[in-house]
């Protein structure tokens, strides 16, 4: 018996390296642009010649799904070229910040200490008064965000003209301010804490409004037609996710819908691996929170007076969940 696959997994963090390292340093946009020798890349990218042919071969070896190798040049394939080739509309670049976050990695060393005290150990954690790691999640996903909130649209179907939006713990904006450019009339409010709403204000366009404030104390207003809430319930444990639902069923109108986006594991908390990858994050980042079943969602929205419930299982980053009052 082979003790491999053991190595392999406890070496992975080497492959989010390197890979994180050939995005950062635009060694993708350089072999775009015809850059395929080490020494033509050094030159397009910082380095040198040694460097780069170290980075790059346990690159294309590691992970040959972005890169690959022959005759001493390196070729992006399919897949790179699509998502990891800056100007591309794929381009995953800007997620970057979020995805090879520091605190994150930092957290997850520290796995062990918050697996035994049950919760986060993190000096600073998600729920920290003016967490600075939110302000780097707007920013990051705000190009996402956009695209992820025109497949709400679909979703929801033909919404009313002038339809109120709430857009909870909103992060760049982008969710509400890109329904309230979409519907005729539309206008947007976009709830979070003062230091993120700065970002927010810098990005977010359209007919919108800002609450600062934060989920428990401030009022949520309305009536709405539609309440956004994308990766929100994961912060926190059953019970506040039960009371974030009746808050959030107060203030929608009567045939008012909630959209929500998560990361959904199976009903057996077996199969789906990044869900419940996502949940250890949840372990080492938050107090309390978790990766929830959809019929967990499905039992807090019916008991909140939320009916016809949908899931809609989706790519990256999420899926989502749907259900009106």
């Amino acid at each position: 018996m082979n003790p491999e696959p053991i190595f392999e997994t406890l070496l992975a963090y080497r492959k989010a390296g390197v890979l994180r390292a050939a995005i950062e340093l635009g060694c993708f946009g350089a072999l775009a642009r015809g850059k395929s020798t080490p020494r033509r890349i050094a030159a397009a990218c910082g380095g040198t010649e040694r460097s780069v042919r170290l980075l790059l071969d346990a690159l294309a070896s590691g992970v040959p799904a972005v890169l690959r190798k022959r005759a001493g040049r390196y070729a992006l394939t399919p897949l790179s070229r699509r998502f990891l080739v800056p100007g591309k509309p794929g381009y995953v670049g800007p997620l970057l910040p979020l995805y090879g976050h520091r605190r994150m990695w930092d957290a997850f060393y520290d796995l062990p200490a918050a697996v035994r005290a049950g919760t986060s150990v993190a000096p600073s954690d998600a729920h920290t008064p003016g967490q600075p790691f939110w302000e780097d999640f707007a920013r990051a996903t705000a190009k996402d965000a956009a695209a992820r909130a025109r497949a709400m649209l679909r979703a929801l179907g033909k919404l009313p003209e002038g339809a109120e939006v709430l857009d909870l713990a909103c992060g760049s904006g982008a969710y509400g301010a890109t329904f309230a450019r979409s519907i005729p009339g539309a206008r947007a409010t976009l709830l979070d804490q003062k230091h993120v709403l700065r970002v927010a204000r810098k990005l977010a366009r359209g007919r919108v409004r800002f609450l600062e404030g934060d989920l428990w104390k401030t009022s949520f207003g309305g009536p709405y037609d539609v309440v956004i809430a994308s990766h929100v319930f994961h912060h926190f444990d059953p019970r506040e996710c039960a009371r974030l639902a009746r808050k959030i069923a107060a203030a929608l109108k009567p045939g008012g819908s909630l959209v929500v986006q998560e990361f959904v594991p199976d009903e057996a908390r077996a199969r789906k691996a990044q869900p419940l990858m996502f949940g250890v994050t949840m372990l080492v980042w938050t107090r309390a929170g978790d990766a929830y079943r959809a019929s967990d969602y499905r039992s807090w929205f019916a008991a909140a007076g939320l009916r016809r419930f949908r899931h809609l299982p989706l790519e990256m980053p999420g899926d989502l969940l749907l259900a009106s009052k």
